[in-house]
């Protein structure tokens, strides 16, 4: 599912960057991914 159209970011993708580089606040998972812009 998409979470973020504009940059076409899904679930999948931010649960890969999460178990990838363990971002401790969404601060650090926008260092990852762009979502929340």
């Amino acid at each position: 599912m998409y979470v973020c159209l504009c940059n076409g970011i899904s679930d999948k993708k931010i649960r890969q960057a999460v178990r990838q580089f363990h971002p401790q606040s969404f601060q650090q998972l926008r260092k990852f991914i762009p979502v929340g812009n």
